[in-house]
């Protein structure tokens, strides 16, 4: 072997080196969630700044998000991850949005460059807010309508399910659905026409009612949304037999 082809051996081997630490260092900033949360919501671990890590390799962080129009559509179709908005008109009037990121992987580190270059994507087209761990659960609790103040730390260490304590049981029929005392219909959109007109959202509003409005902008594939639209017409036929 060659002085050049040693260098070239031992650089590789630098690097490598580097990555691996690089790894490790991301992967201890992750809290595992324990058993009760793997098995209520998939939840396998988090980082506290923001990141859920699910079963599947499934990676989420949310915003909070104002300025958001036809861009993000745009905006969506260069992302490595898919990105969901929501929507929410709280019975007192206010209105708010979030944007849910979602990127899949096995190692951390890589996650959080997909989500670093996807961040700065989105940026140019509206304003974001990261939500921390605790501000995201917080946020169910409020609107599943418990009175709780949620702590990441506190509620590790007292090993409790986060599902249990943040959430209320959703009950859905034909005829609508239930969760905790509040009763609502829901509708499925399975997709937009690429025309749809700027105003949208101010003719829902007028509806005057509390609502959430969830839009995938990265949705299934044709074959799967073909399947699920299929499975969806099965469903609504056997209700009505």
């Amino acid at each position: 072997m060659t002085k050049g082809e040693k260098a070239i051996v031992r650089e590789e081997r630098r690097l490598e080196k580097e990555r691996k630490r690089r790894i490790e260092l991301a992967d201890k900033m992750l809290i595992p969630t324990g058993g009760k949360n793997r098995e209520s919501l998939d939840l396998i671990s988090f980082d506290p700044s923001g990141v859920f890590r699910f079963g599947g390799n499934r990676w989420l962080k949310v915003f909070e998000i104002s300025g958001a129009g036809k861009g993000l559509v745009d905006a969506a179709e260069g992302l490595f991850g898919r990105i969901r908005i929501t929507f929410a008109l709280s019975e007192s009037g206010r209105e708010t949005c979030h944007l849910s990121l979602m990127e899949e992987g096995e190692i951390y580190e890589g996650i959080r460059q997909k989500m670093t270059e996807d961040e700065s994507k989105l940026q140019g087209v509206c304003q974001m807010h990261a939500l921390s761990v605790d501000d995201v659960m917080n946020l169910v609790a409020t609107n599943f309508y418990q009175d709780i103040r949620f702590s990441y730390a506190s509620y590790v260490r007292g090993k409790k399910d986060w599902k249990k304590e943040c959430f209320f049981e959703l009950t859905e029929e034909a005829a609508g659905f239930h969760v905790g005392r509040l009763f609502g219909e829901s509708f499925t959109v399975l997709a937009f026409p690429d025309d749809m007109e700027d105003g949208i959202f101010t003719h829902i509003r007028n509806l005057g009612c509390p609502m959430y409005i969830c839009i995938d902008l990265k949705g299934l594939p044709k074959e799967e949304k073909l399947n699920f639209k299929r499975e969806l017409e099965k469903s609504i036929t056997e209700d009505f037999r």
